[in-house]
Formats: structure tokens, C-alpha cells, sequence
């Protein structure tokens, strides 16, 4: 099972390598809590499947035209995914740090976790000169 569509082409490409990070909100609509980002223009949304309670995933990344508010001025990142969990990591190409983190934890264990965090600390343009 592939919680993010990582492991199918379009949305392999789409998120993998390099990109231009433009904005990120977290969402909080009907569709469930999750995370909304902007990569080289287009609007990627992920959001929880809260399972049972007890476990909970990631429901398939989708493209959407939802707005939003918090953007900023392009960071370049690397997209790559976590091998051991199913979880799409983006890090700043300059500080190598971790800025975005989504997907599902313990993807294979009984109880999976979805996982959503933005680290604005850790992009470029928000280092002190």
C-alpha cells in the first residue's frame, strides 16, 4: 500500500528532486487536518485519515486550488522520501535541513501515525545574515 502515491508516476516525479517551495498552510477543513504546500506552482494537499482512533495515515496526496496565505519568497528543496516510513521529506538545497515532513509513520507497524511539520527555521531566507 502506498499511503502518499510516492511509488506511482505522476506524483513520483512531481515530488521528488528538486523544487521551488513557494508556500505552506495547514488545514484544518472538513477534509481532515493536514498540510498544504506549494511546489514549483502547484498546490499539493495531504491530509489525516484518523482510522479507529488508536492509528491513523495519510490519505493520498492530492493537487488542489485551495489559496494559500502564508507564501514566501521561492526556497529551492530537495524532495526525497523516508525509506523506512512513508513519509515525503522536502530540505532546504542550502541548509540541508529538514523544512517539510508528511506522510504516515510506522507505515507497516499496527499502529501508524499520520505526521505533518513545517519548519520555516530551517529555510535559507529565515537565517540571520
Amino acid at each position: 500500500m502506498s499511503y502518499l502515491g510516492l511509488h506511482e508516476e505522476p506524483m513520483r516525479s512531481a515530488l521528488l528532486g528538486e523544487h521551488s517551495l513557494t508556500g505552506v498552510d495547514f488545514s484544518g477543513r472538513r477534509s481532515g487536518n493536514g498540510i498544504r504546500f506549494i511546489l514549483d506552482g502547484v498546490t499539493y494537499e495531504v491530509t489525516e485519515d484518523e482510522c479507529d482512533g488508536y492509528r491513523s495515515s495519510a490519505n493520498p496526496m492530492v493537487v488542489t486550488d485551495y489559496p494559500i496565505t502564508n507564501v514566501f519568497p521561492a526556497v529551492k528543496v530537495i524532495g526525497s522520501e523516508d525509506a523506512d516510513d512513508e513519509i515525503l521529506v522536502l530540505r532546504d538545497a542550502e541548509t540541508q535541513l529538514e523544512v517539510i515532513r508528511v506522510g504516515t509513520g510506522d507505515a507497516w507497524d499496527y499502529y501508524p501515525y499520520f505526521i505533518s511539520e513545517f519548519n520555516p527555521q530551517n529555510m535559507a531566507i529565515n537565517k540571520e545574515k
